[in-house]
Order: structure tokens, then C-alpha cells, then sequence
């Protein structure tokens, strides 16, 4: 989970007329205005009172303002190296993307098909057969999660996904040792430290399923389990991430519903 993921999450999860709503779609719009402003400045920016600019930085996880404003500074300077989909390469022809778009993609899955690591993911489906609750604590939902969530209601579950991070942390106060959370991370250097989500969720004696593409991840000490795809430096990569989750939810819904 980094701020991107996080204000988008916020945007899209809020009614129209909330004034965090409107004050982060400001936000989004002006991320390269932010910089030094003060609270009164962004408040301006963003036509909310000061009261609730500091309340809409809390909410985003964020202790003080100062903080909150570089990582908004490392979103505007480092986009293209957070969110690249192809490596960076000089400019080519729309042919000559859109086959190293497909090349990308090969890579992906003969990757898929060189390391998923099938026991493992058969550990994890026995322990969602067995789960009363699944939580899915992501850095933006995908179809993985969506579809996965569908499933697993479908078979009685208690499925839920969160996005935001101040959502995260509360829900994972609220498991306990029948659940099962997987807690995807971008390790990155504006990644949100996401070990207080951890920590609280294997307080409460859940299980745990690490989702990441680094295979040194600093919350390694508190999976159970661990669904990992290669670190590719692509947002491509990402989606061979959501392939092993679909890989999981194809031996659950063949165990659970299809049979």
C-alpha cells in the first residue's frame, strides 16, 4: 500500500458529497502544487476547512502534515518508476509496444509455470476451506481479489476487501484465530509501513497469507503462508502476482462450489 493506492482507494469509496471526497479528487488533481504548503494552503486548495484537511491526513494514515507532503512529492517525481508497465526503454512505433507488451506478458506466465509453488498454494486453500472469515487487505482491488471474494461468499464465507489503510488497521483488530488475512505490500521506499497492520492481525491470532513480488519482505516474520511472484520492476509483474491468486481460487472453487 503506498498514498497513491491509498487516496485513490479514498476517491472511489466515499460519497460524492463527503468533503474528504472532494478534498482528495483536489488533491489528485494538483499532486505537483502540493510541495511546501501548509494546512491552511491545502485547505484552501482543496475548499474544505483546516479541521478537516487534518482530519483527511489522519485518515490517510499519516501522524503530521510534513510527512504526508513528501510522500505526495515522491508520487509526483517518481510516478513513471512506481506505475511502469513496460521497462524504460527509448521511444518505439505502437507495433513495436505492443509486442513488447505480449513479450512481457510470455515472461509472466512461463515464470508461472517455472516457480508457482503448488504445495503452497495448496496449504493456503485448505486453510480457507477451513477459515470462517477471509479478509483480503490490498494496495487497490483487482479482479483476483473481486473474483476471489465472490467465491468464497458463495460457499458460505465471510469474505470482505479493504483498500484503504485506516481500514486495514481497524479490521485487523477485529479477527481472531478462525480468520485469514492476506495482506498484499509494496515494498518500496513510499510504501506505507504496514507492520502495525501485522502486528495487530497476528495479535488476534489470525493467519496470515503475505502477498508480495520481494523475496527478502521485512513482514516475513508474520505469514503463515506466502504468495510471492517475481520482482520484475513492472506493473506487469503485478498482475503475475493476481495470476497466483487466481491459481488459488481455481483449487478452491474446484474443492468448495464445483464439485
Amino acid at each position: 500500500m503506498n498514498l497513491f493506492a491509498n487516496l485513490c482507494a479514498l476517491y472511489d469509496t466515499t460519497a460524492a458529497e463527503d468533503p474528504h471526497h472532494l478534498a482528495v479528487g483536489c488533491l489528485l488533481r494538483n499532486l505537483g502544487q502540493i510541495g511546501d504548503a501548509s494546512v491552511y494552503e491545502l485547505a484552501d486548495l482543496c475548499h474544505v476547512s483546516k479541521s478537516t484537511m487534518e482530519r483527511l491526513v489522519r485518515r490517510l494514515g499519516y501522524r503530521n502534515l510534513p510527512t504526508f507532503r513528501a510522500d505526495v512529492a515522491s508520487i509526483a517525481t517518481k510516478y513513471t518508476y512506481y506505475n511502469r508497465i513496460l521497462p524504460a526503454s527509448p521511444a518505439c512505433s505502437d507495433e513495436e509496444t505492443v509486442a513488447a507488451y505480449v513479450a512481457e506478458h510470455r515472461a509472466t506466465l512461463d515464470a508461472i509455470a517455472l516457480d508457482a509453488d503448488l504445495p503452497e498454494i495448496r496449504r493456503i486453500v485448505d486453510a480457507m476451506r477451513v477459515a470462517s472469515r477471509v479478509v483480503f487487505y490490498t494496495m487497490g482491488r483487482s479482479f483476483a481479489e473481486k473474483s476471489l471474494q465472490f467465491s468464497l461468499t458463495i460457499a458460505g464465507k465471510d469474505a470482505q476487501v479493504f483498500d484503504l489503510y485506516v481500514d486495514q488497521l481497524a479490521d485487523a483488530g477485529r479477527l481472531d484465530p478462525s480468520c485469514l488475512a492476506f495482506i498484499e505490500t509494496f515494498d518500496t521506499q513510499n510504501a506505507y509501513d504496514m507492520e502495525p497492520v501485522f502486528e495487530e492481525a497476528k495479535g488476534h491470532g489470525a493467519r496470515i497469507v503475505l502477498v508480495t513480488m520481494n523475496p527478502a519482505s521485512q513482514y516475513a516474520q508474520y505469514a503463515d503462508f506466502r504468495l510471492q511472484s517475481r520482482l520484475t520492476g513492472t506493473m506487469i509483474g503485478d498482475y503475475g502476482l493476481q495470476m497466483r491468486l487466481d491459481l488459488v481460487h481455481l483449487l478452491f472453487r474446484r474443492d468448495a462450489i464445483d464439485r
